[in-house]
C-alpha cells in the first residue's frame, strides 16, 4: 500500500525520492502523514506522503477515506 502511494507521488512530482533537484522545486516532497484505515482484516496504519504545494491527491487512500473496501483487489492491481 505504501509503495503504491510512493509511486503515486513520484508520478505526480515527476522525480524519484532522494533526488537533489527535487528540493528546489515548488512541488517537492514534504513529510508523511499517518492515517488509520479499516480493511477487511481490521485496522491498519498507513503512511501517506505529501508535497509542499498540497496539490497531490492520493488515489489508493483518498482524503477523508477511513475504510478500504476491496483492498485485496487493489493490491493485485499493483
Amino acid at each position: 500500500m505504501e509503495r503504491g502511494l510512493e509511486g503515486e507521488i513520484t508520478g505526480h512530482l515527476s522525480y524519484e525520492a532522494e533526488v537533489p533537484e527535487g528540493t528546489s522545486n515548488r512541488k517537492s516532497r514534504q513529510s508523511k502523514g499517518r492515517k488509520t484505515v479499516q480493511v477487511e482484516a481490521g485496522e491498519i496504519e498507513v503512511s501517506v506522503p505529501s508535497e509542499r504545494s498540497a496539490s497531490f491527491k492520493p488515489q489508493l487512500v483518498r482524503e477523508g477515506q477511513h475504510q478500504l473496501d476491496g483492498l485485496d483487489y487493489k493490491v493485485q492491481l499493483l
